[in-house]
């Protein structure tokens, strides 16, 4: 069954689909609502979509359902979705505009589960069963609610896609055991991306750095290694993007100081010693051996007459250069970036007190640096 475009919803309140056996598709090829004041759902207060037997509801997919999306009122819109897929059935929902409300999902899902985006205050999701779900893009304002982002998918046997990149608000996410396909992480140096994977859910899971500027990222059983490893794609953009350096940054190798970074292939320089950089120059980012329980320690480590005396193999531009270095604590491991006070000519170390260290990732509970791998890194900056 397909139904026309809905332009107009008035004072709709409730839309309920439901779909058995054979597919129902709503406001295919148009907007449900407008993005004009009285045509928009700044009354639609929930979403009932239902769908088993092989049967598919595409409810404005590739399209805009519009909620409360024009006007900040002292009513804003408490906006619930509820999903329920059976095995080999689908349910595909559009863009839910709820700019000046909230959203909370509750989906089981067997089949199934793609929403294109949801833009509100602040989004909750709660999504469990054997299907795949894939949440879309977030869209979150700090000014029309929290901002923030919680989605709980720990009761998911199938393995979850989302992108938080416009989170303005903390983001938390916690997955099952069949893992994350893909969680691209918020924008903004101030902003934190807190992922707890499932455990012990012999999947990989893959975690994307956000592209733009890369904010804090704390990620809890991540698994290090290459026996069903984790992985985080480092994004040069989103390193770059964090504007460490007193110019425009550049991000650079480690094992030569006039290679640029971009989409480089990574391999890792393991410091156990002082280390002469041009011994490793094929290399793009240091792991330091040993523990270091804060990043003052590991700054003084890596400078002149420190442990990890590095040694450079060219020349490094203190307005411009960073670089990546990775070391634990001897509970958990960190990424991070190292900037400079001042330039350093090739061949020389470190000045004492010149280089700043800035965490970017938390690995929690991986106690020992030197066990990531290039792969757990994404096997290539992208």
């Amino acid at each position: 069954m397909t139904i026309g475009q809905v332009a107009d919803l008035g004072h709709l309140t409730t839309v309920t689909l439901t779909a058995v056996n054979a597919s129902v598709t709503l406001s295919t090829g148009a907007d449900f609502g407008a993005d004009s004041n009285g045509a928009e759902g700044e009354s639609l207060s929930t979403i009932t979509l239902n769908a088993s037997g092989g049967a598919t509801i595409d409810f404005a997919d590739g399209q805009s359902i519009f909620a409360d999306s024009v006007t900040d009122s002292t009513t804003d819109l408490a906006l619930t979705v509820s999903a329920t897929t059976a095995a080999s059935s689908t349910v595909n929902v559009g863009l839910i505009d709820n700019t000046y409300g909230t959203i909370e999902i509750s989906a089981t899902n067997a089949g199934t589960l793609t929403f294109d985006g949801l833009t509100a205050g602040s989004v909750t999701a709660t999504v469990s069963g054997a299907g795949n779900a894939n949440l879309g893009a977030f869209i979150t304002s700090a000014t029309n609610g929290t901002g923030a982002a919680t989605i709980n998918a720990s009761d998911m046997s199938g393995s979850l896609t989302v992108d938080l990149s416009g989170v303005t608000g903390t983001a938390n996410v916690t997955t099952g055991l069949g893992g994350a396909t893909s969680i691209t992480t918020s924008q903004g140096a101030s902003l934190t991306t807190n992922i707890t994977l499932g455990a012990n859910n012999e999947a990989t899971d893959q975690i994307v750095m956000n592209g733009t500027a890369a904010g804090t990222i704390n990620l809890t059983n991540f698994k290090a290694g290459a026996s069903n490893g984790d992985a985080i794609d480092i994004d040069t953009g989103g390193v770059e993007g964090r504007n460490l350096a007193s110019g425009t940054d550049d991000l650079i190798s480690i094992g030569n100081a006039a290679t640029s970074l971009a989409t480089n292939a990574i391999s890792l320089a393991t410091a156990t010693d002082t280390l002469d950089l041009g011994t490793v120059s094929s290399d793009q980012i240091l792991v330091l051996s040993g523990d270091f329980a804060t990043t003052s320690l590991v700054e003084t480590a890596i400078e002149a007459s420190g442990s990890r005396e590095l040694t450079f193999n060219g020349a490094v531009t203190a307005s411009t250069d960073v670089m990546l270095i990775v070391w634990d604590d001897g509970s958990n491991s960190y990424l991070g970036v190292v900037s400079f006070a001042n330039d350093i000519a090739d061949d020389a170390t470190i000045d004492a007190g010149d280089s700043t260290v800035t965490t970017l990732v938390t690995f929690t509970g991986i106690a020992d640096a030197t066990t990531l791998t290039a792969a757990n890194l994404g096997t290539a900056l992208v």
